[in-house]
């Protein structure tokens, strides 16, 4: 069996300027970067392959790396160029069989409560982001346990609210934008069948209105609620704020 060595660090930076570097730093190690999906890029060098992801976790950019034993010289002298660039510390290291499913350190049952709560509470009196009633009761019950991959979804929003709130610029399409922000794939519509048999799932009131979750992220896959939920939210016009809809376990799928 195969083994990967995962190694997972942490930066004060913020996800551009920790891209930008880890791109300095492949060249200078005379290896070639590749982009393999958003925020995930391969590292090559004849034999040698190392797999890094950058996400945005609150006030963190953290730094996934995936390399099997042959590539250790390889992310070794990454990790040395990139410790020469900018200052990054060590978060967890673990082993795992290739296939297996790597778990995030730490998330029990409660923890997106207190994501939220902390999200709700840092914002301020001017939020770009609110969160409708039932999505919070339902963040409140939800088992999911990749906590950072939340977190990342809502650093994210917020950022995108705050240039809504001050007048969103032209020239970029609605998936464009969301994904600048959000440094991930965003579907923008909830299909008509799903809506038509499970209003429910997508609708909530705020502020005596109702509201469509038609733009959303689903966080991993599966049925279990540990590893799979999704974020619906809308955008109100008359405010210009983000609306979060829906927040916690995936909803029902018409099959």
């Amino acid at each position: 069996m195969i083994h990967r060595i995962r190694r997972v660090y942490f930066t004060s930076l913020p996800l551009p300027e920790a891209q930008q570097i880890v791109a300095a730093a492949s060249q200078a190690a005379a290896a070639s970067l590749t982009p393999c999906s958003l925020g995930a890029y391969r590292i090559e060098r004849p034999g040698s392959c190392v797999k890094v992801a950058l996400k945005s976790a609150g006030a963190v950019t953290q730094l996934y790396f995936e390399f099997k034993q042959c590539a250790k010289n390889l992310w070794a002298a990454l990790i040395k160029l990139l410790s020469a660039r900018l200052p990054v510390r060590r978060l967890k290291a673990a082993t795992v069989a290739s296939g297996s499913v790597v778990r995030s350190a730490g998330s029990v049952s409660g923890d997106v409560d207190k994501a939220v709560a902390s999200f709700i509470d840092s914002q301020g009196v001017a939020s770009p982001v609110v969160f409708t009633p039932t999505a919070r009761r339902q963040a409140s019950h939800c088992k999911y346990r990749h906590v950072p991959k939340l977190q990342a979804v809502l650093e994210g929003l917020r950022r995108a609210g705050a240039v809504i709130r001050d007048g969103r610029p032209a020239g970029l399409a609605d998936d464009q934008f969301w994904s600048l922000f959000l440094q991930r794939s965003v579907t923008l519509r909830v299909s008509d069948t799903q809506l038509r048999m499970f209003p429910e799932d997508y609708q909530a009131d705020f502020e005596g209105e109702r509201f469509v979750g038609h733009h959303h992220v689903t966080l991993g896959t599966g049925w279990s609620e540990a590893d799979c939920m999704s974020v619906h939210w809308t955008v109100c016009e008359r405010t210009r704020r983000i609306i979060i809809v829906r927040c916690g376990k995936h909803g029902r799928t018409h099959r």
